[in-house]
């Protein structure tokens, strides 16, 4: 559970940045790929695995 959090947590940050994973499949490649990074940097796992 803490590690969903974390990813909704990050997944909502990005979208007050800007991101937007509705736009097309490029978007939403790149904000995955942020979500991972970030995640990573933080001991969370691929969410999207």
């Amino acid at each position: 559970m803490p590690d969903h959090l974390s990813h909704l947590l990050v997944h909502g940050i990005l979208h007050l940045l800007g991101f937007d994973h509705e736009l097309g499949q490029t978007e939403q490649d790149e904000m995955e790929g942020f979500e991972i990074g970030i995640l990573q940097r933080l001991g969370v796992g691929n969410p999207y695995n």
